[in-house]
């Protein structure tokens, strides 16, 4: 319990400040948000008496909110939910993580052009190393470009059957860092024949969306399923900054942390 919070509680009735102080969310500590065979969560908040709750959405989803008493082991995509109460205070508000299966694993894969020099993370084996970027856009997890289309080819490993590509960015609109406009999916084969396999482009309403998101953003592609030796992924940026930012004009940061091939 911190110094304040210990003060308040002896100078004021104690209906007094469990009317007027609400918890904080629980923490969430996850290796990442991107696994293969499972991944392990642990759920924390430190005051003496309180207690959390928890609730999987997803396949095989929980049925209502558990009590959670230790690690939680999630083997589907998911959507954790964790709230914190104490008999004393209002409860917290919730706490949310998007936890995905990674899919098909890549044999490697070339990423054009290279990543700013700013955040160069580890090139394009950023995109298929399972590590998830954190709200820190200098953790080494994220790479990022301005303005340039990225174009990343991958080889899969093994002849590999797909349903779905899912592209993970960034966004934080007071930081000029926007998602995507536009992805392009195609496949190839070992003579260099590719083919168009899917295509998104942005809406008028998702476009403003993006600049009231604050954090992960997700695309899934769907795809008919098929199989394939190589797939290459054509990101485009969300381009100049609106009229309405301080920056307008100029280019939004376009930031990644990985590409799934599921």
């Amino acid at each position: 319990m911190n110094h304040l919070l210990k003060v308040l509680l002896v100078l004021l009735p104690g209906t007094v400040v469990s009317q007027s102080f609400r918890l904080a969310p629980p923490r969430i500590d996850v290796e990442s948000r991107f696994f293969t065979d499972s991944v392990k969560v642990r759920l924390g908040f430190e005051m003496e008496g309180s207690s959390i709750f928890y609730k999987l959405e997803g396949k095989n989803s929980s049925n209502g909110f558990q009590h959670y008493t230790g690690p939680i082991t999630v083997k589907h995509t998911s959507d954790l939910k964790a709230y914190a109460i104490h008999p004393d205070f209002w409860s917290s508000e919730m706490a949310e993580i998007h936890l995905t299966e990674a899919g098909q694993a890549l044999k490697n894969g070339t990423l054009t052009p290279a990543p700013d020099k700013q955040y160069p993370g580890s090139g394009a084996r950023t995109l298929f190393d399972l590590k998830s970027g954190s709200d820190d856009l200098h953790d080494g997890n994220w790479i990022a470009f301005l303005g340039d289309t990225v174009v990343f080819e991958a080889a899969m490993n093994g002849r590999q059957k797909l349903k779905r590509i899912v592209v993970s960015s960034m966004a934080s609109f007071g930081s000029w860092v926007l998602p995507p406009r536009e992805i392009y999916v195609q496949t190839g084969n070992a003579k260099g024949r590719w083919r168009n396999r899917a295509h998104w482009t942005a809406t008028a309403t998702e476009m403003t969306d993006m600049q009231r998101l604050q954090g992960i953003w997700m695309k899934a592609l769907k795809l008919t399923a098929f199989r394939t030796d190589y797939v290459r992924i054509r990101i485009v940026p969300f381009g100049k900054l609106p009229e309405e930012h301080p920056g307008a004009g100029r280019q939004a940061w376009l930031f990644l942390d990985e590409i799934l091939f599921q």
